[in-house]
């Protein structure tokens, strides 16, 4: 476990004829990893330069319960507000929050709830996707749950299809769909879904979702969100719902506006988790730049691709 200060490198300060050097900004966050989802924190930056932060902080009180929170923090050169945004409750556990921005720059965050750690955390009523906004930008977060998951940690059983599965294995994914916000998550399988595992599209309208099944995880090759690190979004989608994962080998998905396609990066063939920590972003352009971290051919590399 990981506790002490939250380390931010917030500007990159070219000097010539001498080493780069990193100007830092360093503020107190007790931040403890996860076990299986080690992500705690997210960032993104606007266009004043200013970081955008939800993370999620960590308290071990005296009677050995813990009071894990979802928080939003500024950087905004020297200067930083931290704002508590949603707490659930003691021993529950909130954890690999996601943050974009909005074309007003305003915040937007996805992250995941184990109700209560003294009960299993495959319990359907035991795991939920949250959303945490911020769309009128006066500071006042809207926190809603995204996924159908009923509240009662200790069901065990559930026919819902838009249940997210056990919120320890799964990151959920946000991003803009146009101007609206776009959520992804893994659903939990069962005799609905012919014990399919099915992933989520969770559109924003209003205060409530609309939600579809988008496609099977188990018809996807090498798809391991436990060893790999799950699907990821690019923080705005383009025309293709360009999108993927990185496991065995390097993929992403497409949409033609009818049916979902699968496309492998040729050329990073491995074994095990050999490519893994995709990224995708859009650019102005509507391409989409993939990004990730591979030792295939016994390289060891990061790379890009277009």
């Amino acid at each position: 476990m990981l506790r002490g200060l939250l380390f931010l490198s917030i500007q990159l300060l070219l000097i010539s004829g001498a080493q780069a050097q990193l100007q830092t900004v360093e503020f107190d966050a007790e931040v403890v990893d996860h076990i299986l989802v080690d992500a705690e924190l997210s960032s993104t930056i606007d266009s004043q330069q200013r970081t955008h932060i939800a993370w999620i902080s960590h308290q071990e009180n005296s009677d050995e319960s813990i009071e894990r929170r979802l928080m939003y923090s500024v950087v905004d050169g020297e200067n930083v507000t931290n704002k508590e945004v949603f707490y659930y409750g003691l021993d529950a556990d909130l954890m690999a929050p996601s943050i974009i921005l909005d074309d007003n720059e305003r915040p937007h965050i996805v992250f995941s709830v184990q109700r209560d750690q003294n009960y299993n955390v495959s319990n359907p009523g035991n795991s939920a996707v949250y959303y945490a906004g911020d769309s009128d930008g006066n500071g006042s977060f809207e926190v809603s749950q995204v996924s159908e998951n009923e509240d009662d940690p200790s069901q065990y059983s559930s026919d819902n299809i838009y249940d997210a599965t056990s919120s320890a294995s799964m990151r959920p994914q946000i991003t803009l769909e146009g101007s609206n916000i776009l959520i992804g998550y893994s659903a939990n399988s069962n005799s609905e879904t012919n014990y399919d595992d099915y992933y989520i599209f969770a559109r924003k309208s209003g205060s409530g979702w609309d939600l579809t099944q988008e496609y099977i995880l188990d018809d996807l090759p090498d798809f391991g969100p436990a060893g790999g690190s799950g699907m990821n979004f690019p923080s705005r989608m383009n025309s293709n719902y360009v999108h993927g994962w990185g496991d065995d080998d390097p993929f992403y998905l497409t949409n033609n506006g009818s049916a979902w396609e699968v496309h492998k990066v040729d050329g990073f063939e491995g074994v095990g988790t050999a490519n893994r920590n995709m990224t995708f972003e859009t650019a102005t352009d509507d391409k989409v730049h993939l990004s990730w971290h591979s030792d295939a051919n016994d390289i060891d590399q990061l790379v890009h691709a277009i």
